[in-house]
């Protein structure tokens, strides 16, 4: 049994004890958040070579308690952990399905990125004032005040209240951690944001409006999290052992991660002048896997999200239809009878597709996710994977520019 099944086993048997109500409240909680860290310290460790160890690791701790409480309360949550070696950047994500789901398979997605070191600029935290909460602090005091004489005590301890929350909002900020990297195919700079209650879908139509997405309430508030080169300067940084904090444990300044979401910074105006050329017109997909069920399913899935799904059981047949349409984006099972999905990447490229690709694999490695960036791949994706994921990765994908301000408006054809 491997370490990734080891861990699995033991959520499952945590989530067992709490149905039976062995374990409960804040003890399930907890232990849910440890097993969840093991589960990614794992993952991490399954995806990297033997002989490159941990340096450093960031776990997102309250995403982690919010995540197990997600299973009792909540739809889904998302947890986030980061792992730096000697050479590489390691972010391991998972999502908390409705607590019916989770007791067969609490973590049916999970992803793994790495990012080689040398691709790495900087880390840092971001911090934004909870507006929200001040303004509700500011209303709870302002009625209390104002009906102070008829409540008497009462009133007095909603004015302590509201002050409270109004404090709180201002002196602990909403915070987040910014990844920023530079990608192995292309030149421009590709940042990872994970932002605290801000979905995916709202972090990308921001962008396309142009918008850089950092969205500062108090100042950019740069804190670098063990990135020893700090220079304007320098292209590539070094994250270090530590952060600054002096943890390399749990970070509970990192207090609630929602979404991921791989963007190219700058490209917000020509996304959006895509856009509107296009006429909104639906989304074209290739979809070359060799799984029967998994094909059938996102043709339905996907077309409900405006992207028409064409398949291919192979990689010949995805070959011989990406001669014959048009297509925006095509997704690559990695693992195929015949041609594997870097080879079907290499052919198009030889007979000039460059349409832009979107791999998937469920035994994902460092060495396939850099030969497929090589390729020109903008996303690397690890099964099991949502339909609604799969669907933001192909819609960043497509709006992705190409290497050229000239390029098309993400369609691509056969040679002439």
């Amino acid at each position: 049994m491997t370490d990734v099944e080891a861990a699995r086993r033991a959520i499952r048997e945590l989530h067992g004890k709490r149905e039976r109500g062995d374990l409960t409240g804040r003890r399930f909680q907890s232990r849910l958040a440890e097993e969840t860290v093991a589960l990614f310290r794992a993952a991490a460790r399954e995806a990297l070579p033997e002989d490159e160890p941990f340096l450093a690791e960031h776990h997102v701790a309250h995403s982690h308690l919010r995540l197990a409480r997600s299973v009792l309360e909540e739809p889904e949550e998302e947890a986030v952990s980061l792992f730096v070696t000697a050479r590489s950047l390691v972010r391991v994500r998972a999502v908390i399905p409705p607590t019916g789901e989770a007791a067969l398979d609490p973590y049916s997605v999970t992803r793994v990125d790495v990012v080689p070191r040398t691709h790495v600029r900087a880390l840092h935290t971001r911090r934004e004032i909870r507006w929200s909460e001040v303004a509700a602090g500011a209303v709870i005091a302002c009625l209390a005040f104002l009906a102070g004489p008829w409540l008497l005590i009462t009133g007095k301890l909603m004015i302590l209240l509201g002050v409270a929350g109004m404090l709180h909002g201002l002196l602990l900020p909403a915070t987040w951690v910014e990844v920023e990297v530079s990608p192995a195919a292309d030149g421009g700079p590709v940042r990872i944001f994970k932002r605290w209650r801000k979905s995916g879908r709202e972090m990308l139509r921001r962008l396309r409006a142009g918008g850089t997405g950092n969205g500062n309430g108090n100042g950019n508030g740069n804190k670098e999290l063990g990135t020893r080169n700090t220079e304007p300067g320098a292209r590539n940084g070094d994250p270090g052992t530590r952060n600054r904090d002096g943890e390399s444990g749990n970070d509970e300044a990192e207090d609630g991660v929602d979404e991921a979401v791989n963007v190219e910074a700058g490209a917000g105006r020509r996304r959006a002048e895509r856009g509107r050329e296009s006429g909104g017109r639906r989304t074209r997909a290739l979809l070359v896997d060799d799984d029967d069920a998994f094909r059938e399913a996102l043709v339905k899935v996907l077309g409900r999200r405006d992207i028409d799904v064409t398949c291919a059981a192979d990689g010949e047949a995805g070959l011989a239809a990406a001669e014959r349409g048009e297509f925006d984006v095509v997704v690559l099972d990695l693992k195929m009878p015949g041609l594997d999905g870097l080879q079907v990447l290499a052919r198009m490229r030889d007979r000039g597709h460059g349409v832009p690709a979107v791999m998937l694999t469920g035994h994902g490695t460092p060495a396939a996710g850099l030969d497929a960036m090589g390729l020109g791949a903008v996303d690397f994706l690890l099964k099991p994977i949502s339909p609604d994921r799969l669907a933001l990765a192909i819609e960043t994908a497509v709006r992705r520019p190409e290497d050229g301000d000239e390029a098309p408006d993400g369609s691509a054809s056969g040679p002439a």
